[in-house]
């Protein structure tokens, strides 16, 4: 069993949440937990049925690309030292900022929830530098406050050489320059599950977002599970009913972090039967693809957006290229919607998606119409 981040937007042992206490005033300073402070693993919750990590030669070839420099800036913000740049700059950018180009970007990893499969871990701690892995772990989604330490043992035990915690829970708490420097010494940063929409207030629009977006932008590896995998795109699903049948009204989306606009996230995907919201999502959006990804399971997105899937689960692809119409601009709320050409693809792990299709030589996609 792994401790699981009360997972996404329906925590089950936690109160929702309900946006940013105001009550006070200011903002409280933000504390980076450091791997030195932290003991060995030890047994305990999450940690019964970690199997052996893999070898880094098991993992194949790293990804090529080619570094960028990109920055964005927005109207409020102070002026930020961005050391790995040089200079600095007043921020003026819009929000999400926009993705860069595509031979520049990290890898994306979304993992649906569950985090246990070592073949995951292992190939997200590979891709920000194996041994030599500096990561920060970002469990502001959490209600609970071992989150960040359970994945900083993890991590560690796995290999890495750092596993740092950003402690982040209120949209007002302060980022210095020194906490921003550890985002810009780390070769990747993880996000917790809990609740997507926490991640979405207290961190969008933020100095710590814009660095965040330049360290990706130079090839920076970004990993979420459960509500931190729903966080990456620039459209993320804030919440919405189960159910296998589309209807108006069944998902509310709000701006994400924007390192894709690709494509839409959901998690703990066939465990909790979100087809249909997915599915509304896309309606909503029909420019971007969905991807349904399953618990213990993982898709690594490229830099050219070819999807790859690890773990025990599979990940659903609802492509919208061929969507011939939508009543969903006259559709009553609660009304299912009919979506002609919409097409749904389940890819299992060991595949591929390029594109709007499936891989042919990969047998685990099936294509449904």
């Amino acid at each position: 069993m792994s401790v699981e981040d009360p997972c996404d937007d329906t925590p089950s042992d936690a109160a929702p949440y309900r946006g940013p206490d105001r009550r006070q005033s200011g903002g409280t300073p933000v504390s980076v937990e450091v791997a030195s402070d932290v003991d060995p693993l030890v047994p305990g919750v999450g940690d019964e049925k970690q199997p052996e990590p893999l070898h880094q030669e098991e993992l194949g070839a790293p990804p090529a690309g080619t570094a960028a420099q990109v920055v964005h800036t927005r109207e409020h913000a102070p002026p930020l030292r961005i050391p790995e740049l040089g200079g600095t700059a007043e921020h003026r950018p819009p929000v999400p900022t926009p993705v860069p180009a595509i031979s520049s970007r990290g890898w994306l990893v979304a993992i649906g929830g569950r985090l246990e499969d070592a073949a995951i871990i292992d190939r997200f701690i590979w891709l920000c530098g194996g041994s030599a892995a500096r990561l920060l772990i970002i469990p502001t989604a959490s209600n609970q406050t071992d989150t960040g330490r359970w994945y900083q043992r993890l991590f560690l035990r796995h290999g890495a050489a750092r596993a740092d915690i950003m402690r982040l829970q209120r949209r007002g708490d302060h980022v210095d320059a020194k906490q921003l420097q550890t985002l810009a010494d780390a070769t990747g940063v993880f996000f917790t599950g809990g609740n997507q929409l926490k991640l979405a207030t207290c961190i969008i629009g933020t100095p710590l977002a814009e660095r965040l977006h330049a360290r990706f932008a130079r090839g920076m590896p970004v990993a979420g599970t459960s509500a931190g995998a729903a966080f990456l795109s620039a459209h993320m699903i804030a919440f919405g009913q189960e159910g296998g049948v589309p209807h108006a009204g069944m998902v509310t989306t709000c701006g994400g972090l924007g390192l894709t606009e690709r494509f839409i996230i959901d998690q703990h995907f066939r465990e909790r039967d979100r087809l249909g919201r997915l599915l509304t999502a896309v309606a909503y959006n029909p420019f971007v693809v969905g991807l349904g990804v399953d618990e213990n399971t993982a898709v690594f997105i490229s830099p050219d957006d070819v999807l790859e899937v690890v773990g025990e689960g599979a990940v659903t692809v609802v492509d919208p290229e061929d969507l011939d119409t939508s009543h969903i601009l006259e559709a009553l709320p609660g009304t299912p919607l009919e979506l002609p050409g919409m097409r749904v693809s389940l890819i299992e792990a060991g595949g591929t998606h390029t594109g709007h299709q499936v891989a042919s030589e990969t047998a685990a996609g099936q294509s449904i119409r």
